[in-house]
């Protein structure tokens, strides 16, 4: 270990092609794969090196080359890395891109499906190099590094993981739709790139569907409700417990800008589910309270602007109160609302979840493994995996995204031709004008 400590440490200088494939070999070699099958071509690296020869899961070997080439082991860097830099530093990113990937089943072609266990098995023994490569950095009073492999464990990285002071658990990680598997031959090269994320914007198209929308919405009125999901009591944050059948799931679209701009609800979307089948849909605008203006970056993601609220929203009071009259008494299911519909509650109703009625999606597909992507993955990304047809950022649509991901992840998965079907055909009866 103290050599590859070393390797890992070092430097670099203008020789970085030597001391990146210097530090690639010694981690190879101490996880039982090839150093001489690590080779480094300008800003490319193939990293096959890196993988155990075999993968040993459930008792049954499988040789890690069956794998290729549906699955690469090429990845380029962007640039060359900067000089005085540690050689951790470039695998690091490296090794980031590359157990990203191989956890995503839309970079992975239809063809590796069945071959899904061993994907993990290899995804999990580069993690371990990851852990093993932050482990370098501690000092021997630091706590070690704690690592939650997610999906099945090759024996062959618990040997590698017992020579180290690494702790780590292993949880299940739910297998994959197969219609989330692209269609490409072969995974994609991947690039190591510097560069930041574009800020979001609204996908094209998303202003005309929501005017359109606005436009035929009519209004509806339910029977005042006896048991609101949201009150003014302030009680601590309590999830649903159990996986009701019967239930409402929402979502919020809101501004949120600086002190004067304020935080605001700019549509309420939800869809009433009974035993699998969505029965009712609510679509509501919401006027854009007194004082207070819509923020710019809210408007280009959601395609909502002043104009249309001004044109077809309803005073706040009046749409939260039909939303809540709307639930009734169901469950409510939600995606990551901590963070931004129930603190939109809160700050413009005063209003809190009431405790243990609601149960955030999110948390359950975190449960479930980091999949696809990182462990916080957006909807949109839910969506594309879920192959839904509906475009992003749209409450009404966010909301039928997370009530096909719940449904995924209680392992009844929707065909999403038959639920776009299903949805549309509710909402024109239900919600729209003839």
């Amino acid at each position: 270990m103290d050599e590859l400590k070393a390797a890992l440490q070092a430097l670099l200088t203008d020789e970085w092609q030597s001391e990146l494939t210097t530090a690639l070999q010694r981690l190879a070699q101490v996880g039982g794969g090839d150093p001489k099958a690590i080779a480094l071509n300008e800003l490319t690296v193939d990293l096959r090196g890196l993988w155990p020869q075999t993968l040993t899961v459930a008792g049954e070997q499988i040789a890690s080359e069956t794998l290729w080439p549906r699955i690469t082991a090429t990845a380029t860097l962007d640039a060359a890395p900067p000089a005085g830099k540690p050689v951790d530093w470039v695998l690091r990113k490296v090794l980031r891109r590359y157990t990203t990937a191989l956890r995503d089943p839309e970079q992975l072609p239809q063809a590796v499906f069945k071959q899904w266990p061993a994907i993990r098995a290899l995804a999990n023994h580069l993690t371990a190099y990851s852990a093993l490569n932050h482990q370098q950095h501690l000092d021997e009073e630091q706590a070690p590094v704690h690592l939650t492999l997610f999906g099945p464990v090759a024996a062959e990285t618990k040997a590698l993981l017992a020579r180290t002071p690494i702790s780590w658990t292993e949880k299940p990680m739910m297998t994959p739709w197969q219609r989330a598997f692209g269609e490409i031959a072969h995974m994609e090269d991947l690039e190591i790139a510097a560069a930041k994320p574009r800020m979001g914007r609204a996908e094209a198209g998303l202003q005309a569907d929501v005017l359109a929308r606005a436009r035929r919405l009519k209004k509806r009125h339910w029977s005042q409700t006896a048991a609101p999901a949201f009150s003014v009591q302030k009680p601590q944050l309590r999830q649903l417990a159990g996986r009701p059948a019967a239930y409402t799931v929402f979502d919020l679209e809101f501004s949120s800008g600086n002190k004067q701009e304020g935080q605001f609800a700019t549509e309420i979307g939800a869809v009433k589910v009974r035993q699998g089948q969505i029965v009712d849909v609510f679509d509501c605008f919401v006027q854009i309270p007194h004082g207070k203006r819509l923020n710019r970056r809210s408007q280009a993601l959601t395609g909502i602007h002043t104009g249309l609220l001004m044109r077809y929203g309803r005073p706040p009071a009046s749409a939260l109160a039909e939303f809540q009259n709307f639930i009734g008494k169901d469950p409510v299911l939600g995606f990551a609302v901590k963070g931004g519909d129930l603190l939109v509650m809160q700050r413009q109703y005063g209003l809190y979840a009431t405790p243990g009625r609601l149960l955030d999606v999110a948390d359950l597909a975190k449960a479930g493994g980091p999949m696809p992507g990182l462990p916080d993955v957006g909807l949109a990304k839910y969506r594309r995996y879920l192959g839904l047809d509906i475009l992003a950022h749209g409450a009404v649509y966010d909301a039928v995204t997370t009530y096909a991901l719940y449904a995924y992840l209680q392992g009844q998965p929707l065909a999403p031709e038959a639920l776009m079907a299903e949805f549309n055909q509710v909402f024109t009866a239900t919600n729209l004008k003839k």
